[in-house]
Parts: structure tokens; C-alpha cells; sequence
């Protein structure tokens, strides 16, 4: 991986090209705010040295409604995902009301009355969110409006300034089909590992890379960047890292390349970084460094996870031992739970909290409930086959961001999380 010194050195030449790839772009609208904000003005400060292929910008029109749709989303599931919790509530309650119709407790009805009247005021209340806070709540629902414009004038600005590569012939598009099944065949990179994609898809990785190589033939070039999200092996040389969890680190690109790059384009260089690199090297060169965002993008989801899954199912099996009766009915009780395995991470939410940065992460488990009924301990019992999902909270201090400056390690190690909570669940089956 290229050095912040050489980094600096080439950034600061205007014979240098920065090459975006699609995933770089879309990204600028999964990513918080005050990340994507960021990495805008990063991108506004080299935008002279910014170039996008023609194949990026055809993806990028193929996948922004839906990205953006997301994007939408994101600032109107607060609301849906209070009325839900409150909707999930009515049926548990009823539920449980149900199943103790044979215990015939006085004023039954009456009491489940007022505990669903006070459900609906309380989703009312919910409702109610916007007129109470008014402008503010606008402000905040206008946010994704903002950052889809944004992203859409820097694409639109690169276009005028004819910093976006020409279309691709039909002859030529057809020449590469051809050399894109021999290159897959032998596992030449790159794009190989899309194989499986139906149709012309699969070559998309290689389209892309057949404009990097024209581009100094149409451009005079001392040092081509390639800043791509795309981790896959069919780009990247790899080597593991000599830390204690012999993680696989990304080091450049996979020496073919480089190889068949140096061969059409002599003397010219070229790197690959991804854009947390990009980001870190070029926001201390543009004095635009902040640790939120560096945390944003260096906090590695997946990894966390495998670090806390073991304490999650704990916290999972407790849950559901201490609220029985709520999930599964009046008279329900949990003996233990078997097979509690982590099925996917539904959504990720990062935010700037007071004292700190805050990550949301919602997460899907399938687990078995082996259950009998209070009324008989000695029976067979029940198992159910059940899903949920787990929201926690992963809090970091404004005090640890010194810890992170000094320890580049920092988010490969922390093991805490807060405000555990089943936000959903779902019986799949019982036996």
C-alpha cells in the first residue's frame, strides 16, 4: 500500500488521475452524513485530478434510484420502527389475554381495554412527532434530498468538465467479451470471481479496467489511483497481518495487473487504495481530518460482530428466559436455547451522540427455543423454531478518539456494546 509521503507527493501533481470506482460513488449515500459530507469536500479539493470511466457512470444511472431510495428510508424509519414496536405490542398483549381466557380473571376485558388505550395513545403520540418538532423534523427528513443533490452535481460536474471517459465501441465491447472468457477461464484478473453474473454483468470489472489502461493514451499521465471499495481477490494482492487475529490485509493490486499495466503504459505508475485510505491519507493533507468519520469507515461491521457474537447469543438466551410469557404466550417457559446462529446483518446506523459516536447495528439470528408449559414441567414439551432481530449499540467516547490516534488498532479490539433489545421476532415453526 502506497505510503502517505508518496501519496502526498502525487496529489500535489496535476499529471496525476484519481479513478473512481461505482461502489466509491453510491457509497457517498450509505455512508452518515458527517462522513459522506467529508469525503465531499475531499473530493471537491482534487476534483481537477478526479476522472470516472464510462462503465462507472453506467452503473452508477443503473443503481442510484435504489441506492438513493434507501437513502430515503433511512430518515423515515424512526417513526415506522416506534409504530411497529407499538403494533408488535397490541398483539402480544392480546395474545397473552387469549391464552389466559381459561384462568377467568375478573374484569379481564376491562383491563385489556385500557391497556390497548393506552397503546394507541402512545402510537398517536408517535404520529404526532412531526407537528411537535416541526421545522427540525423538515430538516432532518431534508437531509437525504441534500446529499442526493450533492452527489448528483459532482457526478454532473465532472461530466461538463469532460472528466468521464467515452463509450465503449460494439466492436471493441465484443473483443473484450472474447478476452474476458479466456481470462475467466485461467482466473486472469480481473473480475473473475463474477463468473457466475449472467450475461455481459460478468464483465464489468474488466470493462472498467480496459479504460484505466487507455487512459494515458488519451491523457498525459504520470500516476494513475484507483480508489475502489471492491475487496475481492481478483483485484487485490493480499497478505496476512502479523497481529494476533491473522486478519488478511489488502497491500495493492494483483501483480498481473500491474504488469500488463506497465507494459501498455511505461513510465506511468498506478496504485490502488480504498477509499477509508484514500480518505485518511487525503484528509490530512487537506487538514479535513475528523475521527467520527475516520471510525465511520475504518470500524470494520463484520468483524465486530464475530468478536461479540458469543456474548450476543448469551444476552439472546437470557432475553428470552426473563420474557417467555411476552413472545411466546401466558404460561410459556424456555429451558434453554439451542442452535442460536447468526443469520445476517439487516441494517447498520452510525450517528454523533453526546460524548461520543454511536453504531446501531441490527442484527438476524435463528435460533431453538426448547420450551415446556408451567402447568406441566414433566411433559415433552415444545421447541420452537424462531427468528430475531437484535439491536445493540456500540459507543465510542470522544475520550477513546486519542486512544485511536495512537493505537491504529483500536477498532479491531473493542468488545463492548450497550442498550441490548429484541426488536423483532418471528416463529417460524413449532415441533
Amino acid at each position: 500500500m502506497m505510503e502517505y509521503s508518496e501519496f502526498k507527493k502525487k496529489l500535489k501533481d496535476k499529471k496525476t488521475i484519481i479513478v473512481l470506482d461505482t461502489n466509491v460513488i453510491l457509497d457517498l449515500a450509505r455512508y452518515s452524513l458527517y462522513t459522506s459530507k467529508n469525503i465531499m469536500k475531499i473530493f471537491d479539493k482534487c476534483s481537477d485530478l478526479i476522472w470516472i470511466p464510462n462503465k462507472v457512470i453506467t452503473e452508477y444511472n443503473k443503481n442510484k434510484y435504489s441506492v438513493f431510495g434507501d437513502l430515503k428510508k433511512r430518515y423515515s424509519n424512526f417513526e415506522n420502527t416506534l409504530k411497529k414496536i407499538i403494533d408488535t405490542s397490541k398483539n402480544s398483549v392480546e395474545k397473552i389475554f387469549k391464552t389466559s381466557e381459561r384462568y377467568n380473571y375478573p374484569f379481564r376485558k376491562e383491563y385489556l381495554d385500557k391497556i390497548l388505550k393506552k397503546l394507541k395513545e402512545v402510537k398517536d403520540e408517535i404520529e404526532s412527532y412531526k407537528d411537535i418538532v416541526g421545522e427540525e423534523y423538515n430538516v432532518i427528513s431534508l437531509r437525504s434530498h441534500e446529499l442526493e443533490h450533492d452527489i448528483e452535481k459532482f457526478v454532473s460536474d465532472l461530466g461538463n468538465k469532460n472528466q468521464i471517459g467515452c463509450e465503449i465501441g460494439f466492436k471493441e465491447e465484443l473483443e473484450i467479451i472474447r478476452e474476458g472468457e479466456l481470462r475467466y477461464k485461467y482466473e486472469l484478473p480481473p473480475g473473475f470471481k463474477d463468473d457466475k453474473k449472467e450475461g455481459i454483468e460478468k464483465f464489468g470489472d474488466l470493462f472498467l479496467w480496459k479504460e484505466i489502461l487507455k487512459l494515458p493514451s488519451i491523457k498525459e499521465v504520470n500516476s494513475v489511483i484507483f480508489i475502489t471499495n471492491d475487496e475481492k481477490e481478483d483485484w487485490w494482492k493480499k497478505e496476512k497481518s502479523k497481529s494476533d487475529n491473522d486478519t488478511e490485509m489488502l497491500i495493492n493490486l494483483r501483480r498481473e495487473l500491474e504488469v500488463e499495466f506497465s507494459e501498455i503504459n511505461p513510465g506511468v505508475s498506478i496504485d490502488f487504495m480504498t477509499l477509508p485510505k484514500f480518505q485518511e491519507y487525503a484528509s490530512k493533507l487537506y487538514n479535513l481530518y475528523e475521527s467520527q468519520v475516520y471510525i465511520d469507515l475504518n470500524r470494520d461491521d463484520e468483524a465486530f460482530i464475530n468478536r461479540v457474537n458469543e456474548n450476543i447469543e448469551e444476552d439472546i438466551q437470557s432475553f428470552l428466559s426473563l420474557n417467555s410469557e411476552y413472545y411466546l404466550g401466558f404460561g410459556i417457559v424456555v429451558d434453554y436455547v439451542e442452535d442460536c446462529e447468526f443469520i445476517r446483518k439487516k441494517n447498520v446506523y452510525s450517528f454523533l451522540s453526546d460524548g461520543g459516536i454511536c453504531i446501531n447495528y441490527e442484527l438476524e439470528y435463528q435460533l431453538e427455543l426448547y420450551c415446556h408449559t408451567d402447568e406441566d414441567s414433566d411433559d415433552d414439551g415444545y421447541v420452537y423454531i424462531v427468528t430475531v432481530v437484535v439491536s445493540i449499540d456500540r459507543f465510542i467516547e470522544n475520550s477513546d478518539f486519542e486512544k485511536l490516534e495512537k493505537d491504529t488498532k483500536y477498532l479491531s479490539k473493542d468488545e463492548e456494546y450497550i442498550d441490548f433489545d429484541i426488536i423483532d421476532f418471528l416463529i417460524l415453526d413449532v415441533i
